[in-house]
């Protein structure tokens, strides 16, 4: 497998040896080299090949993209893709959905010293988790955690943490020390019954969970 990206400013350029860029000095080198150049459309490349003993398979995959410089430019693409994403509330668009997230990743590496990167911060966690990332929204719900304990959305973060840890992962004795966190640290919020339900069916069977349902109900009936 193999990857590149290509600056149309730079006819292509560094395109597969995008590497040694990298090492050279990363985004800091990329945006200096950018300054002057009013064509910031670049064209990102991924391939994966392999032999299955008889032929050769190559698969491409291609993405357009702009490089944005300033708290404007990286707002607006923000802008754009929610846009874009939520114009058709009936379907998932996956592409627009991975571009508001790199969007949002963006914003908060260049601008978290804004109020806003953090609500973006939630936000990019909860896009992750649709896009079935759980480690990469995971990382989003804990920085926001540690940015800010008291932000409105921390609640929230640590709740959805442990449905990711849980429903997602299927680490069920994480998931339910997380949701006990959750109780301990906001025991007033709204959602901690369904906490401390997610704790007695976490790692139950679907089976498991009907019969202890029918018991339950067999208990109340008797009474």
């Amino acid at each position: 497998d193999d990857g590149g990206i290509y600056f149309q400013a730079w006819n292509g350029f560094p395109g597969p040896l995008v590497k040694y860029i990298d090492e050279a000095g990363g985004v800091d080198l990329v945006l200096k080299m950018l300054k002057n150049e009013s064509n910031r459309n670049i064209l990102m490349k991924s391939a994966v090949g392999y032999h299955d003993g008889k032929n050769v398979y190559v698969f491409v995959g291609e993405i357009q993209a702009r490089i944005a410089d300033t708290f404007e430019e990286r707002q607006a693409e923000i802008d754009k893709y929610t846009a874009l994403l939520f114009a058709d509330s009936l379907n998932f668009n996956k592409q627009h959905a991975e571009k508001l997230l790199h969007a949002y990743e963006e914003f908060i590496k260049y601008h978290s010293f804004e109020a806003v990167s953090k609500d973006y911060q939630f936000k990019a966690g909860e896009l992750a988790k649709a896009l079935n990332k759980p480690h990469v929204a995971i990382k989003h719900f804990n920085d926001l955690l540690e940015r800010d304990p008291k932000h409105e959305k921390a609640p929230l973060a640590l709740f959805y943490k442990a449905m990711i840890i849980g429903d997602m992962l299927h680490e069920d004795e994480l998931a339910k020390a997380t949701y006990q966190e959750f109780i301990d640290k906001y025991p007033d919020h709204p959602f901690v019954e369904s906490a401390k339900e997610s704790i007695k069916l976490q790692g139950k069977s679907l089976d498991e969970i009907v019969a202890g349902f029918e018991k339950q109900n067999e208990g109340t009936a008797e009474k």
